[in-house]
């Protein structure tokens, strides 16, 4: 059996594509095809999944000249600051805990106006949130929502966000996915709890160091002796 992990995981988008859309894959982002980018915690700027290529698109809507008289809005919504907050246009402090709270409150606000169906729990009074709502569905198809959370059910309200607004296959790409992030974090669990419970008779660490770089890392190094057989290549 191969299992895949990754450091940095973004397992929540991926089982959150599988749940929605039917296959566990992480899409590919165009912040510079996005009239109106809005962040709940995902430093795009800084360290969210590819800052580098992120950044490259991002400065092109925020460049102002004669082909492009008008500059992409940021909103950031976060808890802590970041390079995005810092860079956006309208930066609203939220505690960690109100986070999917807030995705759920502008499902909300863009349902209305869809004249969809709300969902229970999402009533959060936040700053800016309304005028989002509004410049999202002033900009329908040329929009982005992000999240950093890696809870597969906020990652789903983000995904029915982008699917309401008309984004998917202009500024969020299932058809191009993302090859970089393919962990999965509910079969490393597994693999951790059968490995502690001495069910794995070998096991080989290719080209990774899980005990480093997990966050079970813990785990792993007290399991990995009651396999009869384990080999690294790290």
């Amino acid at each position: 059996e191969l299992i895949t992990y990754d450091p940095i995981s973004n397992y929540g988008i991926t089982k959150a594509s599988e749940t929605y859309y039917g296959s566990s894959v992480l899409p590919s982002y165009h912040f510079d095809k996005a009239k109106v980018i809005v962040s709940f915690g995902a430093d795009f700027l800084g360290s969210w999944i590819s800052p580098i290529e992120f950044a490259a698109q991002y400065s092109k809507g925020r460049k102002i000249s004669k082909e492009n008289p008008t500059m992409s809005r940021h909103y950031q919504f976060e808890s802590t600051l970041s390079l995005s907050g810092s860079n956006a246009d309208y930066r609203t402090p939220l505690t960690a805990s109100q986070s999917g709270l807030a995705v759920l409150s502008l499902y909300n606000l863009l349902a209305k106006k869809a004249g969809a169906s709300a969902v229970s729990g999402g009533n959060l009074e936040v700053k800016n949130l309304a005028k989002a709502a509004d410049e999202l569905w002033a900009n329908r198809g040329a929009s982005l929502i992000v999240s950093g959370s890696n809870d597969p059910n906020v990652q789903v309200v983000i995904h029915a966000i982008n699917e309401m607004l008309g984004n998917n296959g202009n500024t969020v790409d299932f058809q191009t996915p993302t090859f970089f992030r393919k962990g999965d974090d509910s079969k490393m669990n597994q693999f951790i709890t059968e490995l502690n419970e001495g069910r794995v008779g070998a096991v080989i660490f290719y080209n990774c160091n899980p005990v480093y770089d997990y966050a079970g890392g813990e785990e792993i190094a007290t399991g990995i002796g009651k396999a009869r057989v384990s080999v690294s290549t790290s």
